[in-house]
């Protein structure tokens, strides 16, 4: 009974090897398929003109047009598909629009994954580029990213793994899960190393330190970039070159960096690139005090994106304020700062969808993780069960031992499946704080648009204030001049204004005044604005500007409503009304 047992126990080993080596022989090793030699020479020639990341020429449309033409004459069906792929290739480098290049990768058909593994990786690789870069569908271009690993990890293409592998990081990256996309960075690293790629190596390289920035390694970060701005590999790629010197200048300042990053953007097409180096060199200009050629630059940027309707508008916006507020004309720094608020504004609700959306995406992204170790899980079960089928033909005795082992392999799973629906219950509840959130936001945005009128109401009466300190320089008439005086103080004084501000103020702060009156009912309407200036953190200058009233009024002001309050020394008349 022993040696049957032995016996049956040496054939399941045995069987077990097979299935692992006919696994292990099916790795595949791909490129192109073949056709015919004609096909074959002006395929890899059109392959390494887009590989280098160049945009077609018109040279290259003559190319594409012969591939094409040679494509439909061999009748091979293949070879359209390699034809297609090419014309959606040139397309994506047009930047044509997303809703047409779907509709071109749609038309390609259908690829069998496994006779054609390198025309199928290249033409799903492709709209992972649009998803990730073009479109930002992040959940979506995770999916085509594990579909394609999923296909490619049982190849011997190990520079498209590498650089799937890259791009998971930089999604990762893009929705905030900084630690994720710190490992997938470092994965990738291992599987470019070895590998003649500089350009997408490079590339991670980059993405690597801006992680490592993210999560607050900047000296370990800053150290790569010094390695790398020194590499003459990185050099020959001035794009790469332009963006190691950018973020070098960013972390220490250094004026060298930006003069050099501009001259190397000079030398790509990239107008962004070049607009950005330019900021950095105005940030020197004003450091040292060279107002004009800071100014002409700052503008230069600030037209730049505004044609684009690009945040990166409010940056020379913030410059051009500051030097128009201290070098004049006040009236030049008040058009900026109208321009900056509105650009903010508009900008902030942006970026808050934005956050929103990533945070979604967060969710969803771990959501399908889930959903594939499940899969990946249940896979495992099921190859298992046919490994254990296949040994219990062979050998009944051993029936006990497997089912104990199945048994106890089902607990495991059952396990692993109560964790998975645990982590499914925190992605619900953390949908919900995302609800939560988005109202908190739109609360904000109401209390910037309150602090936005104020400051406008605040910039107005410094101008009729200052106004009516000079309007006896203008040498009018006594009768224009007392006509002028009190419609400038009406307009000082102006109820609506007030009326306005009362209505906005109470969206951002329900039931605040009506609060008030009902624990001090001997407060004054006076004393209510005065009260919503502080509650908002205006100070004593500022506040008297608004009113049209002296300081020491201010101060007064405040004086009796600590007394009708009857708050004693210790508290603080701000921190008591933001209570309220």
């Amino acid at each position: 009974m022993k040696n049957i047992s032995i016996t049956c126990l040496i054939i399941s080993i045995v069987m077990c090897l097979s299935l692992s080596q006919v696994h292990a022989s099916g790795r595949v090793s791909c490129q192109w398929t073949a056709i015919n030699p004609a096909v074959d020479r002006l395929r890899d020639s059109i392959d390494i003109v887009l590989r280098a990341d160049r945009l077609a020429p018109d040279s290259l449309v003559n190319i594409l047009d012969s591939f094409r033409l040679l494509a439909r004459q061999s009748g091979n069906p293949v070879a359209i598909i390699q034809s297609s792929y090419f014309d959606a290739e040139a397309a994506y480098n047009r930047d044509i629009s997303h809703k047409q290049m779907h509709a071109i990768l749609d038309a390609i058909g259908k690829i069998d994954s496994i006779a054609n593994t390198y025309e199928w990786y290249r033409v799903n690789y492709l709209r992972l580029k649009l998803l990730l870069y073009s479109e930002k569908d992040y959940p979506a271009a995770y999916r085509v990213s594990e579909s394609l690993l999923i296909r490619v990890l049982n190849t011997d293409l190990r520079r498209e793994t590498a650089t799937i592998i890259a791009n998971q990081g930089l999604l990762f990256f893009y929705i905030g899960d900084y630690d994720e996309a710190l490992r997938l960075q470092y994965e990738a690293r291992e599987y470019f190393s070895g590998l003649a790629v500089p350009t997408d190596s490079l590339k991670n390289e980059l993405n690597l330190c801006n992680t490592l920035a993210a999560t607050g390694n900047v000296a370990e970060a800053e150290k790569n970039l010094r390695i790398m701005a020194a590499d003459p590999e990185v050099r020959r790629h001035h794009k790469i070159y332009c963006n190691t010197l950018m973020s070098l200048f960013y972390f220490t300042h250094e004026d060298a960096y930006a003069h050099k990053a501009l001259d190397e953007a000079l030398m790509t097409s990239d107008s962004v690139l070049q607009m950005k180096c330019l900021q950095n060199l105005s940030e020197i200009y004003y450091r040292d005090g060279k107002m004009q050629q800071c100014i002409e630059n700052q503008k230069k940027v600030l037209g730049f994106f505004s044609r684009r309707n690009d945040q990166d508008m409010i940056v020379p916006l913030r410059g051009l304020v500051e030097i128009y507020d201290h070098t004049g004309p006040r009236d030049s720094a008040l058009l900026y700062m109208r321009r900056l608020l509105a650009a903010q504004d508009t900008f902030n609700r942006v970026q808050s969808t934005a956050i929103i959306s990533r945070i979604k995406a967060r969710s969803e992204i771990l959501g399908l993780k889930n959903k594939i170790a499940l899969t990946e899980t249940k896979a495992a079960l099921e190859r298992e069960r046919s490994v254990m089928l296949g040994v219990l033909c062979v050998a009944i005795l051993l029936l006990g031992i497997l089912v104990t082992a199945y048994i106890r392999r089902r607990s495991q799973i059952e396990r692993k499946m109560k964790e998975l629906e645990n982590d499914r219950l925190a992605v619900s509840l953390q949908n919900e704080r995302l609800q939560n959130e988005k109202f908190q936001q739109a609360i904000d945005s109401q209390e910037r648009e309150l602090t936005s009128k104020a400051l406008l109401l605040l910039n107005k009466n410094q101008l009729l204030n200052q106004l009516l300190e000079q309007i006896h320089e203008f040498n009018l008439p006594p009768g224009q001049e007392r006509s002028l005086i009190k419609k400038i103080r009406g307009d000082l004084n102006n109820d609506k204004a007030w009326d306005d501000f009362t209505a906005h103020f109470e969206q951002v702060n329900p039931q605040f005044f009506k609060t008030l009156k009902e624990f001090y009912p001997s407060l004054t309407d006076k004393d209510l604005k005065m009260c919503a200036y502080i509650r908002m953190g205006f100070t004593v200058k500022q506040i008297a500007q608004m009113l049209s009233v002296l300081p020491e009024s201010v101060n007064t002001t405040r004086y009796r409503l600590r007394r009708k309050m009857g708050l004693n020394t210790e508290t603080i008349l701000e921190d008591h009304l933001r209570g309220i």
